[in-house]
This record gives C-alpha cells, structure tokens and sequence, in this order.
C-alpha cells in the first residue's frame, strides 16, 4: 500500500511537470540592447532556437540554475515575469573599452583588459588601438603583448577616456623604450655597513660585535629592498594618437595622459567639424606650457 502511494505521487508530479512544460511563452519583449551591436531578432533566435526552448518551465529553471544563453555583447540579463506566458527579458550590455585586430578578427576588451567578445563586426562607439606588438590574444584572456607595460598604459588611456567620455575613433600607440630606475644603483653603502662591522668585531667585546653584526644584516635587508624597489620604477617613453573625425591629437607622452584629457575634453566642441592636427604634446609637461595649438589642414 506504501509503495502505492509512493508510485502515484511520481505519476503524479510527472504529470505536473508534463503540463508545465507543455505552458509556451507566447509573448515576450526585450529591453535595454545596443541595437547596433546585436539586434533584438538575433537575440530572440539565440534565446529561443526551438520551440522546447520557448516552454515557460524550461525558461524558468535555467534562470533559477543560472544556465542562461550566452549573448553576444551583453554582460547579464534578467526575466521579469509579467504573466506565466508573457516575460520581459532586460538586458544589461557589456562596457566594453576598446578592440585590437587579431587574424583577422576584432577581439573587444574591457576595463581590465580581458577580451569578453570576438567578432568581424565593427561596433561604433569603441575605439581601435593600433601599434602594439600582439601575443597572445583569446577570449576571456588579459590580452598579450611582447612589450612589457604597453598594455598597461593603453589600458590606462581607454579608461580615462571613458571616464571623461571622450569619444575616439581609434588610437595610435607606440612604446619607444623603457628605463628602470636604479639599473646603475651601486651596492657600495652595503659594503661599507659590512666593513664597519667587521672593524667593530676586532675592537668590541664579543655582545658588541653580535649587535653590530645583527645591525649590518638589517641595514642589508633594507638597503636591498630599497635596490629592489628602485629598480621596479620604470620611466617609460612613449608616443600617443588619438583619431577623432579628421581631427588627429597628438598626446605625446601617457605619464600626464589624465590632465591632457581633461583638458581635450573641454575643447571637443571647437574641434567638431574640422580636420587637422591638434597638439597637446607638451601640454601640462615640466619645462612645457598650458597652451594648445591646432593646425588647420589647407
């Protein structure tokens, strides 16, 4: 009789299941996609491929699992149930910085530099970086490159850039060369702390030279971590180009980028509609000025 009991309750939820399955989404609307990234019928047919994938149940439980479709160019979306057949599918798009050509393909990146999308799509609004020397490129991956901090700096100037919400066609980068500061760092004070100890062992007492001793090892700790960090400051010469309409702006160098952008941000409204070369190369620099210059294209 247990067992009855048991097997009817089974039948009984398959046949609920069976019925839930069966309820289709009839209606349903999609809000808040970039259309010109990703059309609201391409991610209708990403979403809804088939009928089994339109039942409400099915719906419902890869939200509740967190199995939702991948969308491209959309960070996360949400269901919001207006009705059992009728849901409204908010969508929350990637932010995505910039993009780099790689085998023929535009790999998109974000603020810390990982690729979220690979497309042959050219996707208005986001600039193109050109000039670094590409490694390694692949999805959900830190872009490489074979120039150490090239990144890091280009990284730098698509945040700034969104940040003011400066909009650029592309951006022109190169590194020119790099020096660590504290290469030609001498260990010569190390030396001198040893030798003091050694003095200090022939002309003290026995506790005398342990505490000089222990003093010359501390100095010595310290004076290599200072070395070590000196040699981590790294003066970075580089060149940067930003393309916005005919208008190119000649950056210079990235170590002032923040106040040059500041200050490009002020002017865009002068510089729409002409074509020609603004420079802001010693704009903010030490030994430079705080003027700008524009040479109109003849």
């Amino acid at each position: 009789m247990k067992y009855k009991k048991i097997i009817f309750v089974i039948i009984g939820l398959i046949v609920i299941l069976t019925s839930l399955s069966m309820i289709k989404i009839k209606k349903y609307k999609i809000e808040g996609n970039n259309e010109q990234w990703s059309s609201a019928k391409e991610l209708e047919s990403l979403l809804f491929p088939n009928d089994l994938s339109k039942s409400a149940m099915i719906l419902f439980a890869r939200d509740i699992l967190n199995l939702k479709t991948r969308l491209p160019f959309v960070e996360n979306y949400s269901l919001v149930w207006n009705n059992y057949d009728d849901v409204t599918i908010k969508i929350k798009n990637r932010r995505l910085l910039g993009y780099v050509e790689y085998m023929n393909t535009n790999m998109y990146f974000g603020k810390d530099g990982v690729v979220t999308e690979s497309t042959t799509k050219v996707l208005e609004g986001i600039p193109k970086v050109n000039g670094l020397k590409l490694g390694l490129v692949s999805l959900d991956k830190k872009i490489q490159t074979t120039q150490p901090y090239a990144f890091e700096r280009v990284l730098e100037v698509v945040n700034d850039l969104a940040l003011y919400e400066i909009n650029v066609d592309s951006l022109d980068y190169k590194l020119i060369g790099t020096k660590a500061i504290g290469d030609s760092y001498e260990e010569s004070s190390k030396e001198e702390e040893t030798s003091k100890a050694s003095e200090g062992e022939s002309s003290s007492s026995e506790e005398e030279v342990e505490t000089q001793t222990i003093k010359a090892k501390e100095t010595k700790k310290q004076e290599t971590k200072k070395n070590e960090n000196k040699k981590n400051d790294v003066i970075i010469h580089d060149n940067l180009v930003l393309h916005i309409g005919n208008v190119s702006v000649e950056c210079g160098k990235t170590a002032n980028i923040d106040g040059k952008l500041q200050e490009l941000k002020g002017i865009m409204g002068q510089i729409v509609g002409l074509e020609g070369v603004l420079h802001l190369e010693k704009f903010g620099e030490v030994g430079g000025n705080s003027v700008y210059t524009f040479d109109k294209k003849r």
